[in-house]
């Protein structure tokens, strides 16, 4: 659209119903800059055109571009098997319309390049391990041990990938998104803990070898079995259990010996594990079928460690908003540049409560108090 920002501002007081003075109160601008803004003998700031948007049910890119909203479509597979995920829909877009947001206050997110397939490989058993040591490499530390809240952290700050963890529909695992703008991977609370992290590393194969960027793609884990979804579980498989992390951790002992203790150290389930296992020729075929028969549970007990499976489902279970996006969002509310309602968008907090909890001023928890405080 070719109409200027002022001429949307003007609009959106307008549909307010209010008075010019009214809505300059309403936005905390002085009328007469209100007026000057208007005119165009005076830019908005970007905190005035986040209060604008806030006041008038507005994006602050909509103010700026006069772009439609964004809304995700569903790639073409998902939508054949008549997928309708309204929810997994409306965080693509909440994630996608703040990552934009964040464009428009000059605090673009850090798209890290991506590693590349070394070769093109029709062989998805030879290509997608190949490219899950790139991504391993590229993190730079072992992922042997690290927790998945620690897993999706170095994701995030690595591959500028957003992570949320929300409520989906009981049959959906998690869901990955890709653009030029955003990289977003939703995943489903659950109560099997090993699940939920073999599919954050199954969406991040997704957005390695470009199938997100047909559309959001939604799983349904152990549903679809094309080469497109093989090839996303051999890619998890190799991205959780590296093989020298693999080979490291098993120091040349019985694989079959000290199964249970793989199954904790990497946090892959029993059946996937065997799998890796058996690719890596580290055990035969028979063994392999064997070990596939164990849970992640009967693992855990078996190690006399049932309370840190209890620990892991409780964690698993619990929502997790985009951290990357709170945080570049919390950053710009301190610097006066947004109000704190897109943080509490992303937390699903009211904003006075949110506003109150990133205040930095008064005496926190970890201040000494005053004499005669004590």
């Amino acid at each position: 659209m070719d109409e200027p920002v002022e001429t949307r501002v003007l609009a959106v007081i307008e549909e307010s119903g209010m008075a010019h003075a009214q809505f300059a109160a309403a936005v905390g601008m002085d009328p007469t800059k209100l007026s000057k803004s208007l005119a165009g003998r005076r830019r908005f700031t970007s905190l005035e055109l986040a209060r604008v948007a806030d006041v008038g049910r507005r994006s602050v890119d909509w103010l700026i571009t006069g772009a439609a909203p964004f809304r995700p479509v569903f790639a073409r597979r998902v939508r054949s098997a008549a997928v309708d995920d309204d929810d997994g829909a409306a965080i693509v877009e909440r994630v996608v319309t703040a990552v934009r947001g964040l464009a428009e206050l000059d605090r673009r997110l850090v798209l890290p390049p991506l590693p590349q397939p070394a070769e093109h490989s029709s062989w998805y058993t030879v290509a997608a391990p190949r490219l899950a040591q790139q991504y391993v490499q590229q993190i730079g530390v072992p992922l042997a041990g690290l927790a998945t809240h620690e897993l999706f952290a170095v994701i995030e700050r690595t591959f500028g990938i957003v992570i949320v963890v929300a409520d989906l529909p009981d049959d959906v695992d998690g869901l990955s998104y890709e653009d030029a703008d955003a990289k977003v991977i939703v995943l489903a609370t659950a109560d099997q803990p090993l699940r939920q992290r073999f599919t954050l590393a199954h969406e991040l194969a997704h957005i390695a070898f470009g199938d997100a960027r047909q559309g959001m793609l939604e799983e349904r884990m152990w549903v679809d079995r094309s080469n497109v979804e093989s090839r996303a579980n051999t890619f998890a498989a190799a991205f959780l259990a590296p093989s020298d992390e693999l080979r490291a951790v098993l120091a040349g002992r019985d694989a079959r010996a000290v199964f249970p203790e793989l199954v904790e150290r990497f946090q892959l389930s029993p059946a996937s594990l065997a799998w890796r296992l058996l690719n890596e020729g580290l055990i035969d075929r028979s063994t392999c079928d064997d070990l596939r028969k164990m849970t992640a549970k009967s693992a855990y007990f078996a190690l006399g460690k049932p309370a840190e499976y209890v620990d892991l489902a409780l964690a698993a279970g619990d929502p997790r908003p985009g951290w990357l996006l709170v945080n570049a969002y919390a950053d710009a509310y301190r610097d006066g540049e947004t109000t704190i309602k897109p943080v509490a968008r992303l937390l699903g907090w009211a904003p006075h409560e949110t506003e109150e909890f990133f205040a930095t001023d008064g005496v926190g928890e970890d201040e000494d108090p005053g004499p005669g405080e004590r």
